[in-house]
């Protein structure tokens, strides 16, 4: 892991005036709007045992970072399909009773991102039968990023940072102009990385067709 004060002299040059510790702040928030916005800090939950007739298991991400998106669900080696509740409404009406069990097709995930629940309910246990790949983000109080967001996104994170600090009002460092343009900046990065985790992480699905009974 990388210390966040180890972007200071990618920071601080541009804005001598600025103390350390708002300029701490401001590169804390920068990593992680980038990694929400970028989805480039993913990880592979350790599989996860399923037991029968269970429809949600909690979700636990690496230390010092919290789950932003659930990229990929597997169960029992077949690729599951994203879908909101109200989509399962329409598509299975019998899915929140007993009467939805079997091998799960779908799943969701509340907004805290802490949990994933399986539809239909599997009506098995299997032994690590099931794998989450998640994206993740840095906690409010993190000290450290992983060492590729250092070295491989180090200026997204300055533009970002930068983009705060010239947009704060009345200190002697505000410019608009340059937290516009550290701001278009950080905003081009987060879409390119983006792009670059997406192809190099396709979503497959491996169902094309979906047959409830």
């Amino acid at each position: 892991m990388t210390a966040l004060t180890d972007f200071y002299d990618y920071v601080m040059p541009d804005l001598p005036n600025v103390g350390k510790d708002l300029a701490l702040q401001a590169i804390r928030e920068a990593c992680v709007d980038f990694c929400e916005n970028s989805l480039v800090w993913t990880y592979e939950i350790p599989a996860i045992n399923v037991v029968g007739l269970t429809h949600t298991y909690a979700l636990t991400p690496e230390a010092n970072a919290r789950i932003v998106d659930l990229l990929e669900v597997w169960y029992n080696g077949v690729l599951l399909i994203p879908a909101a509740p109200a989509e399962l409404d329409v598509l299975y009406t019998t899915w929140r009773t007993s009467a939805g069990t079997g091998v799960p097709v779908y799943y969701f995930s509340e907004l805290n991102r802490a949990s994933v629940r399986l539809v239909k309910t599997p009506s098995d246990s299997l032994t690590g039968g099931l794998v989450v790949t998640v994206a993740q983000a840095p906690l409010a109080a993190a000290t450290t990023v992983p060492d590729v967001i250092f070295e491989r996104y180090r200026q997204a994170i300055a533009f970002g940072a930068k983009a705060r600090l010239y947009g704060m009002p009345k200190r002697p460092w505000s410019n608009k102009a340059l937290a516009d343009t550290n701001g278009n900046r950080f905003d081009q990065a987060c879409g390119t990385a983006n792009i670059s985790k997406t192809k190099s992480h396709t979503r497959k699905r491996l169902r094309t067709t979906v047959n409830f009974r």
